[in-house]
């Protein structure tokens, strides 16, 4: 019989292999076992023997029993537990060791190494971290709601979403600290509501990290956030769908969308700048007006575009009169010609001078208008000396009859420049500067029976009532020519009567929305309602029968 106990001392375990377990199969153990060298001699008390050794000899008296008298005389004993040890093929089990043997003291030895050098990282830690946050998106604008922890992609869309709920919800939110970096809002004092936002390092975001949502203010009827840019961006594709939308309908649209209303000074900047994105930069047009008169000429031959330009090659003042316009002014119309000049209602401003004749129906009929940067006697002059030329009035200006204003330097140009023609003024402007003086609805009736005079005894008998009434007035309209105002004193030439230049204000009201847009946008607006405008009274002339006008066949 095989003596287990000489076995485990002079054939001692070298190597013994780690113990698995499955549990533990990403752990990658390295252990180095040292041999433990145990000498026994006789005269040496017992050992206490460990479980393995306990182990061991119960498995080879197992053995003995069964084979004893089995052929093994090659055999070289090694010991192997396979309840615990494994062979070096057996990778999927993995087990701690067991650190700890006792030795022959009955005190712990370490045979092995349990370091963390040796371990090894699992793979997921090398890979990304997702957070699951909630993400403000651009859809989410209709009606921005916030909550902690929220991401946003940059602080512009923040601060985009901030302007928007205090515009909807009618709260004036400030932003006492508003960087790239950091973002803190609060409504106003008293108020709970506070927002606090900044970035965050691990999203590389803009994150809300506090946040109060309960509002106890009142709701405001002006918003601080409600400013033209805001409303240019919400209706910019209103303006591009119906370009004639005036400032009247904006602003009720405004009103019943947000219930606020702005003044009408910002719905116009508000105008401006989604009328911007929809022509154009303005000062983009002002370097095309070259091509625009080029192509002007070329499509309507005869027509006349002057440009002129200062020493630093800007723009300086420019004048247009369409061919078709000309030669039915010369052919039909009476020679009358209405001067006015009206305000061009964009970032750079300046006059928009006008010439209107009247046809024989009474109506209007533009002639040319000019764009200068002053009303002034300059730009009178060139403008009146630039019709003179085109529409081929020569030196003899008596059968033409000028009716106007009295606009600053208007009266000197038409004095030089149409020296044989009778000039007459409006009688509604005459009045506004009657009345700064002479109030009473009694002196209006009285000034306009005087105007309305058609021989020279009615106008004396009803200057003398005016004197009776108030010796000063007379005294101030005796200083002024009557042929200008008084239609008894008036020239019969021209077969016209009218003593107000209502032409040239309906010519302007018609052309109102042009003049709220860019240089070349104006003057193709104006240009397409020219052509508009003759092609339909061409229409309606077909159903007139005789030779006379309906305006005139019903006077």
């Amino acid at each position: 019989m095989i003596n287990v106990r000489r076995l485990v001392v002079e054939f001692h375990v070298v190597d013994v292999p780690p113990i698995i377990s499955p549990a533990k199969q990403k752990r990658h153990v390295h252990v180095d076992f040292k041999p433990i060298h145990m000498v026994c001699p006789d005269s040496q008390p017992e050992v206490k023997k460990t479980k393995r050794e306990l182990a061991i000899e119960e498995a080879n008296e197992k053995d003995d029993n069964t084979s004893v008298n089995s052929e093994d005389s090659d055999y070289e004993p090694e010991i192997i537990d396979s309840d615990n040890d494994v062979s070096d093929e057996d990778f999927d089990l993995k087990e701690d060791i067991i650190d700890e043997e006792e030795d022959y003291r009955g005190k712990n030895v370490h045979i092995g190494n349990n370091s963390d050098d040796d371990l090894d990282l699992p793979d997921s830690d090398e890979e990304s971290i997702r957070y699951n946050l909630k993400t403000f998106r651009a859809e989410d604008m209709h009606k921005p709601a916030f909550q902690s922890g929220q991401v946003f992609g940059s602080v512009e869309l923040l601060r985009k979403a901030i302007r928007e709920y205090s515009c909807q919800n009618r709260v004036d939110i400030k932003l006492p600290i508003n960087d790239r970096q950091r973002l803190c809002a609060k409504c106003e004092p008293g108020c709970p509501w506070y927002l606090w936002a900044s970035t965050d390092t691990r999203t590389k975001c803009f994150q809300i990290k506090r946040f109060h949502c309960e509002h106890t203010c009142s709701k405001k009827g002006k918003v601080r956030a409600f400013t033209s840019v805001f409303l240019a961006e919400k209706y910019v594709g209103a303006f591009r769908a119906d370009e004639d939308m005036n400032m009247k309908n904006f602003s009720r649209i405004v009103q019943k969308d947000w219930n606020m209303g702005p003044s009408r000074s910002k719905l116009q900047r508000a105008r401006r700048l989604a009328l911007k994105v929809v022509y154009g930069d303005e000062i983009a047009q002002y370097k095309l007006l070259w091509d625009f008169g080029h192509e002007l000429r070329r499509n309507n031959p005869g027509s006349t575009f002057l440009l002129s330009v200062d020493e630093m090659s800007r723009f300086k003042k420019c004048y247009m009169c369409v061919d078709a316009c000309k030669r039915g002014f010369l052919k039909g119309c009476r020679p009358v010609i209405c001067l006015d000049g009206t305000h061009i209602k964009t970032k750079y401003g300046g006059q928009l001078l006008t010439a209107v004749g009247m046809d024989p129906n009474d109506c209007i009929y533009p002639i040319a208008v000019a764009i200068v940067e002053v009303e002034n006697t300059e730009t009178w002059t060139w403008f009146l000396n630039t019709l003179k030329q085109y529409l081929g009035i020569g030196s003899n200006t008596y059968p033409w009859t000028i009716m106007s204003d009295k606009q600053k330097g208007l009266i000197k140009a038409v004095r030089e420049l149409f020296p044989n023609s009778e000039h007459r003024f409006c009688v509604r402007h005459m009045w506004q500067n009657f009345q700064q003086q002479f109030r009473g609805d009694v002196l209006k009736n009285q000034l306009w029976k005087c105007a309305r005079s058609n021989t020279v005894v009615d106008w004396e008998l009803n200057m003398e009532e005016m004197k009776t009434i108030n010796e000063q007035a007379h005294a101030w309209l005796e200083e002024l020519p009557p042929n200008t105002w008084v239609r008894a004193f008036q020239s019969d030439f021209p077969k016209c009567d009218i003593l107000l230049n209502n032409i040239s204000e309906v010519f302007n009201k018609y052309i109102l929305e042009a003049r709220e847009l860019p240089v070349i946008s104006m003057l193709d607006r104006i240009l397409s309602q020219l052509q508009t405008r003759v092609y339909n009274k061409n229409k309606e002339s077909v159903k007139w029968h005789g030779p006379i006008c309906p305006n005139k066949e019903e006077s």
